[in-house]
């Protein structure tokens, strides 16, 4: 049975989630488009931007991951989920020394595409307010066993004591129905580098 905890910045699991949600979105569509190349290029790049993400999240944002084992000190990760108070969107860059690294790690050309994306994300993005799920991914050999699933319900239990609204985008059509079954529906699309990204809004309960 799923028992997510919830990541702080000391967090000793902060690198084992980055490497785990660098290899659960390596192979998306919008992933393939923006990157390309080879599964290790990506994996690569995705390692870098993953750290990054995370270095930003901390401070403020939600990170729940899915740990392997039950005990308190254990750091084997599964998945893991990041998300936004209302408010919070979009988080603060981090530092420049991580700023350097990541384009270091991604390379010039895939930095400014995925700054092509969040541009054109944000201007789709509600202006009410709302928790906005960033991403969800699983370590991909225990995908479909209700991972993902435990992360996205544990997570919604908290959007629902507030009161609050909660949007995501994804580019995975499989995902819809996923997502569904949590009450989001869709709320518009666009389509980046040809790849379909669906908009999903839940209004508050």
């Amino acid at each position: 049975m799923l028992d997510p905890r919830r990541l702080y910045p000391e967090g000793t699991e902060s690198r084992a989630l980055a490497e785990v949600l660098a290899l659960a979105f390596r192979d998306n569509p919008l992933n393939r488009a923006v990157i390309g190349g080879s599964e290790a290029r990506r994996l690569r790049a995705n390692r870098a931007g993953m750290r990054a993400s995370l270095i930003a999240a901390l401070p403020a944002a939600v990170v729940l991951i899915a740990p392997e084992g039950r005990g308190a000190h254990d750091q084997s990760v599964l998945g893991g989920l990041i998300a936004m108070e209302p408010g919070q969107w979009p988080l603060s860059p981090p530092p420049w020394g991580e700023q350097i690294r990541l384009l270091m790690g991604q390379g010039w050309r895939t930095a400014r595409r995925w700054g092509e994306v969040f541009e054109v994300l944000r201007e789709s993005h509600p202006v009410e307010p709302h928790c906005y799920l960033s991403l969800v991914g699983i370590r991909p050999d225990h995908q479909g066993r209700g991972y993902g699933a435990g992360l996205v319900a544990h997570w919604l239990e908290g959007v629902d004591r507030q009161g609050c609204a909660a949007y995501l985008e994804t580019d995975r059509p499989e995902l819809l129905a996923f997502y569904g079954r949590f009450g989001f529906a869709q709320a518009g699309s666009t389509k980046l580098f040809g790849i379909p990204i669906w908009r999903l809004w839940r209004p508050a309960r």
